[in-house]
């Protein structure tokens, strides 16, 4: 499976635009239900209105209805940035598997929790009311 992921992470990374940085990302991600979502970076003039690789498979995933759990992604060829791992942090759990492929094929594989310790959750700000 991860090979066919990292596979689909190449091949969408090439559909980047990225028309700024001319630095494409890919990403492949795999439901709980072993759905394969790609995603690449859409860049805009305005940075701050470009989305990652990670975030587009995600919102692909959602705007699928697809089972919003996320059991592993490959991103290539550089780690999440802090909004995407925090985004990740939404549909993962503390050990799903996150695969960086580098530009030489080298993978690293780190769980969630060791990209994004101590991170901020929901039940951070949901409170149980008392009765």
């Amino acid at each position: 499976m991860l090979e066919d992921m990292i596979k689909r992470a190449r091949e969408v990374q090439a559909n980047a635009h990225a028309p700024y940085s001319r630095f494409h990302v890919g990403a492949c991600l795999r439901t709980e239900d072993d759905q394969l979502i790609t995603g690449c970076n859409v860049e805009n003039a305005a940075y701050g209105s470009t989305i990652c690789a990670e975030a587009t498979a995600i919102t692909r995933m959602v705007a699928a209805g697809l089972t919003p759990k996320i059991k592993e992604i490959v991103v290539t060829p550089c780690p999440p940035c802090g909004n995407c791992r925090q985004m990740l942090r939404e549909f993962c759990d503390d050990d799903a598997l996150i695969h960086v492929v580098n530009d030489n094929d080298e993978v690293t594989t780190l769980k969630l929790i060791d990209y994004l310790p101590n991170s901020f959750v929901a039940e951070h700000f949901v409170k149980e009311t008392a009765e």
